[in-house]
């Protein structure tokens, strides 16, 4: 407990006050874990007095900040803390909500985190538990900027966080150290995979495009963001559980997609541990980023940016002459009702541009290697079709891959 007796009564009060607002917000910060990541009302009543208890103790130590130095040791690992939870607040409701603003707001507290140095003395301090809430704040804050696409601050954080995992195996010796190296090799391994295609500046540095991952470059302010359930290894029951949250919270013309990500239960190689290819499912990059699967599949790891943008209108093309088709072709009904969403409708003709490739590739003949659907869609009015093969044909001429 803080001596309270070289205080006068104005420091005692501040004191005291910071301490039931610190001790306040974590409780009902611990309280969020039991509160289930489904159903709005059961959790946002208790979201908002959170957020409002850390609004106060973060402007009140801010306010106070003099007092609260020299009369209760407040140390910048602890201001660093107090802002690394509002971070995991903001971030935890982005997971609840997919409000790409709060995903933002996550970013600014742990940005400035980093730029104020809270917890660059956390070292000195002697204490273990200390250095695992820096390594965690690393971790969420890698995250963050993964959704964010800050690629080039990515991989600077993992070079501070490779460092300090080090300094904390070194001083410690934890038992925790092959969980911490586990975490490092796993964002390791999704930098490598999400650059499977470097795009090239004029002067031959690598480049993020964000309209890498949009249907074309002019609307991406309009759509709203889809809710969606971030699982980590789910039981069955709590998959279920999720599952029946989700369709209760459906629109009328809203569909429910269920993406695992996982090894499949049969390798297709005779030695599965001799396969070293961990780059994530080829069908989910087409979903993803359709040019940057089709340069995957011809063996095209680097792409100068006036070539790569003008590819790009090579599928915007035939993003226009699919859904034209798409509207005309004898396609089940239940095609055409989600055709009317802009996610689910450039998802759909997304699996038409990796259809039609994957049909046209040499490397990939046989119907085995195509993605399949249910209902089928039609073959010669769509998936077959001339004018969508051309398309393909003329992209892959451009690229000199024909």
């Amino acid at each position: 407990m803080v001596g309270m007796a070289n205080m006068d009564e104005h420091e005692r009060k501040i004191v005291m006050e910071f301490v039931h607002l610190l001790e306040k917000s974590k409780q009902l910060f611990n309280g969020l874990r039991d509160l289930p990541q489904y159903g709005h009302k059961q959790w946002q009543a208790y979201f908002g007095r959170t957020f409002d208890i850390y609004t106060k103790l973060w402007k009140f130590q801010q306010q106070h900040r003099q007092i609260l130095d020299t009369k209760y040791g407040l140390k910048r690992w602890q201001i660093g803390e107090i802002a690394s939870k509002i971070g995991q607040l903001y971030y935890h409701y982005y997971l609840r909500t997919s409000e790409t603003n709060y995903l933002n707001e996550a970013y600014s507290f742990y940005a400035a985190i980093r730029g104020r140095a809270y917890y660059s003395r956390a070292a000195k301090e002697d204490r273990s538990e200390l250095m695992v809430k820096k390594l965690r704040y690393y971790a969420r804050f890698i995250v963050v900027c993964l959704l964010l696409r800050r690629m080039k601050l990515v991989r600077e954080l993992i070079v501070e966080l490779d460092r300090h995992i080090a300094d904390y195996t070194s001083t410690y010796e934890p038992d925790d150290q092959i969980e911490w190296s586990l975490v490092l090799d796993e964002i390791k391994g999704f930098i490598q995979s999400d650059s499977l295609v470097q795009v090239l500046h004029a002067d031959t540095n690598p480049i993020v495009l964000s309209h890498r991952y949009i249907e074309n470059g002019d609307r991406p302010s309009r759509r709203e963001n889809p809710h969606k359930y971030l699982l980590y290894k789910p039981t069955l029951s709590h998959v279920l559980v999720f599952l029946a949250s989700g369709f209760k919270e459906l629109p009328t013309n809203g569909a429910l997609l269920l993406y695992l990500s996982a090894d499949g239960c049969f390798s297709t190689t005779k030695h599965p541990e001799d396969n070293q290819q961990h780059n994530g499912s080829l069908f989910t990059l087409f979903l993803h980023s359709p040019l940057t699967a089709f340069c995957y599949c011809c063996n095209l790891t680097t792409i100068p940016i006036h070539h790569w943008e003008r590819c790009q209108s090579f599928v915007d093309r035939f993003v226009t002459e699919a859904s034209r088709l798409f509207t005309r072709s004898r396609v089940e009904s239940s095609y055409l009702q989600f055709f009317g969403d802009d996610f689910l409708r450039l998802l759909l003709l997304r699996y038409v541009f990796c259809d039609v490739v994957l049909h046209l590739h040499r490397a990939f003949k046989g119907r085995q290697y195509r993605p399949r659907c249910q209902p089928p869609l039609p073959e010669a009015e769509l998936l077959e079709h001339p004018s969508l093969q051309h398309l393909v044909l003329d992209l892959a001429a451009h690229l000199e891959v024909r």
